[in-house]
């Protein structure tokens, strides 16, 4: 017979049984409508974008830095975007010429990065409604807008060797752009205000992983399949 140890291999299978039992629950929406691994997701999520809050420090090196002139681009744009990107720029610049999916414009980059950084706080706190008001484009396309705008332009000033406004207007794009848009629908957290739930979930990782392992454990050594100290082999 296959079983060796029947304690060890009863003990295996029923810990087995109920860590998929376990998992099953886990999997059904019970949780706000939502399974634990999706709500768990969330809180992760929530946790990531409560840490994430970086516009007042971009706002502060753009007041440091202060690049209140006029610079010039030209830009080749993706052609499903370039209609909503010369009505966004109008609101920025009157100094905008269109030629295919080329767009050449000049804008004041202290002016310029200013309102973005202050309309990614609307969007980062999810309130998207005077952006779209304001632009008659849905936010997270204001948005995209902004970042494809944004990865040119660093392009450009890195190509004229502006070092310090290339570094700060990809701070903006990744610290501020990027956040809003990929976080969008997210409340934020404060790690110290959930950290009894999550406390609770990393414990419980540990301890469901564990709880996986040591059932395997005691089934193989029902099977008789244990680890032994090799004998030493005299040479």
């Amino acid at each position: 017979m296959l079983i060796k140890d029947k304690k060890h291999f009863w003990l295996g299978l029923i810990t087995l049984v109920a860590f998929f039992i376990v998992l099953y629950v886990m999997f059904l929406p019970k949780f706000g409508g939502k399974n634990a691994l999706d709500k768990a997701d969330d809180l992760f999520n929530s946790l990531a974008k409560g840490s994430s809050y970086y516009f007042d420090d971009l706002k502060k090196k753009n007041i440091t830095l202060n690049f209140n002139t006029n610079y010039q681009f030209t830009l080749n744009l993706e052609e499903n975007i370039i209609n909503d990107t010369t009505k966004i720029l109008s609101f920025h610049t009157e100094n905008i010429r269109q030629n295919g999916n080329e767009l050449t414009f000049s804008v004041n980059l202290y002016k310029f990065l200013d309102r973005i950084i202050e309309e990614g706080k609307l969007l980062y706190n999810n309130e998207t409604t005077s952006l779209e008001q304001t632009y008659g484009v849905p936010a997270k396309k204001v948005f995209f807008v902004y970042w494809s705008l944004l990865k040119g332009i660093n392009t450009e000033l890195k190509l004229d060797k502006k070092v310090k406004e290339a570094d700060l207007v990809d701070s903006v794009q990744k610290r501020g752009v990027e956040l809003a848009y990929n976080f969008l629908g997210i409340v934020p957290e404060k790690v110290a205000n959930k950290a009894g739930i999550l406390t609770f979930a990393l414990v419980f990782y540990v301890i469901y992983t564990l709880w996986f392992g040591l059932g395997i454990f005691y089934l193989f050594e029902g099977f008789g399949l244990v680890m032994k100290k090799g004998a030493k082999v005299e040479h």
